[in-house]
């Protein structure tokens, strides 16, 4: 199971050339990857399975819950049957009210007014995504110059779905921490997140299993330096600016 992190594709290819090799089913998380793109194709048409999700701070949103896309019927069939209590209906069977429960299920079905909604904002998808790229592009265009701050990184054959934009500080060489930085915007009314925490810093995690954080030296060095930048369908190119203005004051830079 591979996740499009922050709405950006993985590298397909190499996964499924590894999948072959060992006879692997390919699932996508797709909950924050609506309408990107992999070598000209849609995130969620690439492997066996996709699953997508419509939580309200998603691109597009039903309010809550979510979808999985297949094209290996006898998946499609499963998943039918999972989400409705287990529940098979006899087509041609002469009781009309009759249905036999094959295994355990769920209740794991879209209501018709979360459907309706998800779908009118699926019409909207395609100018949703515009406007992050665009705001992803202006945050681009101010933050690449400076060498103490990653911007997200974009491959030639891949699109972004810009759920997230994601910046990366030195805060070291800077000689800043990130709670001070969030204390400072937050003082400014803008109110910047995180994502993610590790799970292994969490304290479920922490108390049921003896984790090494010498294990995870990647991890806890993305953790050090990652916030989350304001990015929405109608974040104003004013308070963008003003945003990067108060970020770049405060790293001095």
């Amino acid at each position: 199971m591979v996740v499009h992190i922050f709405g950006l594709p993985c590298d397909m290819s190499a996964i499924h050339n590894l999948a072959q090799a060992y006879n692997l089913y390919v699932i996508e998380d797709a909950a924050e990857a609506h309408g990107a793109e992999y070598q000209s194709q849609r995130v969620g048409s690439l492997s066996d399975i996709a699953a997508f999700s419509f939580f309200a701070n998603k691109n597009i949103t039903t309010g809550e819950g979510g979808a999985i896309l297949t094209k290996n019927k006898n998946i499609y069939d499963k998943c039918n049957l999972l989400r409705t209590h287990g529940i098979k209906r006899k087509i041609n069977d002469k009781k009309k009210w009759n249905y036999e429960i094959d295994e355990l299920g769920f209740n794991y079905r879209l209501s018709d007014i979360n459907a309706s909604l998800g779908s009118t904002q699926l019409d909207k998808l395609k100018v949703f995504l515009k406007y992050r790229e665009k705001v992803a592009l202006k945050y681009n265009k101010i933050f690449e110059n400076y060498d103490e701050l990653k911007i997200p990184t974009l491959k030639s054959n891949r699109s972004h779905a810009y759920h997230l934009y994601v910046l990366r500080a030195n805060f070291k060489k800077l000689k800043k921490n990130k709670k001070d930085l969030f204390n400072f915007l937050y003082k400014n009314n803008i109110n910047l997140q995180v994502h993610y925490i590790p799970i292994f810093l969490q304290p479920y995690f922490k108390k049921n299993f003896k984790f090494n954080l010498k294990d995870f030296p990647n991890t806890l060095n993305y953790y050090e330096e990652a916030f989350s930048m304001p990015i929405f369908y109608g974040l104003s190119d004013s308070n963008l600016y003003k945003i990067s203005k108060l970020l770049i004051k405060f790293f001095k830079l």
